[in-house]
């Protein structure tokens, strides 16, 4: 038990230093494109380092069920910097400057890798998925079973492509012109990447495909809301939105190319399908109510039968009260029987000749046999 701990919490540890390196990188970019803005933006890693030493400490290297607080600190302090890398590539578009190649700047160390503001912009921004994908399979896997994590790994990469492809909408020019558009575009791409925070979506719906395809079997009633959530959170944080910003960008911008009408094809489709299963899990939850409520009628019922049929039920004390009523009605023992027993004492006085007026006819005889005994002498 005891190494389990160690390892959960060394895998823990190496999980947030990746992390934490990358928000380095972010910073650095940020720092050079903005100067001192890398000062105030150090500021938003905070709360991710108090989570760390928590973690490490006091939660032993486990993640909480419904929620990865690592993953939403890490976007909370990371997804500023992106977006001013990406305002800064707007701003660097507008005035047509020419962005020159940088290198990681590393003290007694030369890395001959030379590459431009934007290049670093994107490196930044897919590294961003990329790194969450890895470090949810490097975490210790807490609740998860090893089925789980495996369709966890591949829907954090489906999530990713899909995320990512987004950016693709900057290479138009008119849109990388559109100043409220960036922020539109960089907006739903903030949304989407909270995704990657929600354990209880990633446990419940772990896969989309195999979701859609299992569409139509009824879920157990305990998962049944957890299903639905789930099931939400793609409709109103990825798919939904998306294709609302495509359909702008077609009709608006008049982005029309071969992969543009394949992702909105595919968003319908699959919005669609949630919107099905949807339909689907409320009417299971339905049913499954409608099956309680019949069950509890039916016991009900047969609670009633048994009373009503058992004679050594609950209701034997009111039915004892009236047998001793009927008793004491038909029963010459009866608790009446003392007053039924004066009424006979009175009534033997009366028609017994050995009753108490023996006395008077002892006192008449002995008068007689005086006067005998005179008649006598």
């Amino acid at each position: 038990m005891t190494e389990n701990v160690v390892v959960n919490r060394i895998q823990a540890l190496m999980v947030r230093l990746l992390l934490f390196l990358h928000f380095l990188l972010v910073l650095w970019r940020v720092s050079v494109a903005w100067g001192e803005m890398r000062w105030l933006l150090a500021c938003a890693i905070v709360p991710f380092l108090l989570e760390t030493v928590l973690n490490i400490c006091k939660w032993k290297g486990i993640e909480w069920k419904w929620v990865s607080l690592c993953f939403l600190f890490y976007s909370g302090a990371t997804v500023p910097g992106i977006w001013l890398l990406e305002i800064k590539r707007t701003e660097t578009y507008l005035t047509a400057n020419v962005t020159s190649l940088d290198g990681i700047p590393i003290p007694g160390l030369n890395i001959p890798l030379l590459l431009s503001s934007d290049t670093w912009a994107l490196v930044a921004e897919e590294m961003l998925l990329y790194l969450m994908t890895l470090s949810r399979w490097i975490l210790p896997r807490g609740h998860l079973n090893r089925e789980e994590l495996s369709q966890l790994l591949f829907a954090f990469l489906g999530m990713a492509s899909d995320i990512m492809d987004i950016f693709s909408l900057f290479e138009s020019d008119n849109i990388r012109a559109d100043m409220n558009m960036t922020y539109t575009l960089l907006a739903v791409w903030s949304w989407s990447v909270l995704q990657f925070s929600l354990t209880f979506y990633t446990v419940h719906h772990p896969q989309r495909a195999q979701g859609v395809a299992n569409v139509s079997a009824a879920p157990d009633t305990s998962d049944t809301k957890q299903e639905l959530a789930a099931t939400l959170v793609s409709l109103f944080m990825q798919d939904g939105p998306f294709l609302v910003l495509r359909m702008y960008a077609v009709v608006v911008y008049k982005i029309i190319t071969h992969s543009m009408i394949f992702f909105v094809a595919k968003n319908i489709v699959v919005i669609c399908l949630l919107l099905y299963k949807i339909i689907v899990l409320c009417h299971v939850s339905r049913e499954k109510g409608n099956e309680n409520t019949d069950s509890e009628r039916i016991v009900s019922k047969d609670v009633e039968l048994a009373v009503f049929d058992n004679p050594l039920t609950s209701v034997s004390d009111e039915q004892q009260i009236e047998e001793s009523s009927d008793e004491e009605i038909d029963n010459p023992l009866t608790s009446v029987c003392d007053e039924r027993q004066t009424d006979e004492s009175s009534d033997e006085e009366t028609d017994n000749p050995l009753t108490s007026v023996s006395d008077e006819r002892q006192t008449e005889e002995s008068s007689d046999e005086e006067t005998d005994d005179i008649k006598q002498e």
